[in-house]
């Protein structure tokens, strides 16, 4: 009788073991896709915001407070 208890507790501890393999695995691919992803959008914003800025500064623009024409 206590064979067969110390071998269920050998079973449970081992299939304990197993599943908390499985899950940390899990998260931490969960982890890197998230992170993958997030740099990908941070990626993409800053491609967005240089090509704005490039844009934006392409030429200077005329105001009307400018008084480089001599009125």
């Amino acid at each position: 009788m206590l064979k067969l208890i110390f071998l269920l507790a050998i079973v449970m501890a081992t299939g304990t073991v197993l599943v908390l393999l499985v899950m940390s695995r899990r998260n931490r691919h969960r982890r890197r896709l998230s992170r993958a992803r997030r740099e990908g959008d941070y990626a993409e914003r800053q491609s967005q915001w240089r090509k704005y800025l490039s844009i934006d500064q392409s030429g200077p623009e005329r105001r009307n407070t400018d008084q480089g024409d001599g009125k």
